[in-house]
């Protein structure tokens, strides 16, 4: 793979699309009372999801900036293992209102 956020996707793209077709097969049985209909609708769709998911995940990922916050070239000049020493600058965590540990 190019990168390792290509094997996240796909991972998480798996864990989903679990528990998705789970939901659709309990739907689906519901709806018809027969548990093989339900396992064939869920069967189906599994694959057409899983193919669409990753297909919108990465379009997210490579088209969306929306929550991704600071650019790659600011982002590793605050971190704190930063290889060229540059001073580092925190923010405190608006969910503990703590400041992050360095």
């Amino acid at each position: 793979m190019k990168n390792p956020d290509q094997l996240r996707h796909i991972l998480k793209t798996i864990s989903w699309r679990i528990v998705g077709t789970l939901d659709t097969m309990i739907i689906s049985y519901i709806i018809t009372g027969s548990v093989s209909i339900g396992m064939a609708i869920g069967g189906f769709e599994v694959f057409t999801k899983m193919i669409l998911y990753y297909l919108h995940e990465r379009a997210w990922y490579k088209y969306v900036n929306l929550g991704r916050g600071a650019s790659e070239e600011v982002r590793r000049l605050v971190e704190p293992n930063n290889k060229d020493n540059s001073p580092t600058h925190t923010k405190p965590n608006p969910l503990t209102s703590q400041p992050p540990n360095p």
